[in-house]
């Protein structure tokens, strides 16, 4: 079911969506908006999930009991590997 909607654009995204809907590869502007709003929604879940285990991985950090000398650079790394893998 969809909805009719009237929506504000600035300038830069008015143009931006004028010019793909010219070039044919989306139906017209409802198109490309409902993908991009399920992209942003999509982001917004992965985030949410991220946020979630960081808020995890600190619980457990700090009930653990267990310290040690942390390098920022390598904990960013290690925690950037892991988010990917997952």
């Amino acid at each position: 079911m969809s909805e009719k909607l009237n929506i504000e654009l600035d300038g830069r995204q008015a143009d931006a969506l004028r010019r793909v809907a010219a070039s044919g590869r989306y139906g017209g502007a409802s198109d490309i908006l409902g993908e991009a709003l399920d992209d942003w929604l999509a982001k917004r879940e992965t985030m949410s999930g991220d946020i979630a285990a960081l808020r995890r991985f600190l619980k457990e950090g700090a009930t653990n009991g267990e310290t040690c000398p942390v390098d920022p650079a390598e904990l960013l790394k290690s925690a950037r590997r892991h988010f990917r893998d997952a």
